[in-house]
């Protein structure tokens, strides 16, 4: 939700950290599937990935001879 640096800050500080570390340490980690939405949400802006870009990212590269 957080979108520069100082809405995190001032979000950590509500929650009574001294630290935005300990505000990022308090909420466990982000689940895989759910890294990967976020990561493509901000690679394109917010919009959904088109589906041939989606099955493009998931194709891997063929290994070089």
């Amino acid at each position: 939700m957080c979108k520069d640096t100082e809405q995190l800050k001032s979000w950590s500080q509500n929650l009574g950290h001294e630290g935005v570390l300990t505000t990022f340490s308090s909420f466990g980690t982000v689940a895989p599937h759910r890294q990967r939405q976020i990561i493509q949400s901000l690679a394109v802006g917010g919009r959904q990935p088109r589906a041939d870009v989606e099955v493009m990212a998931q194709k891997r590269r063929p290994k070089a001879p």
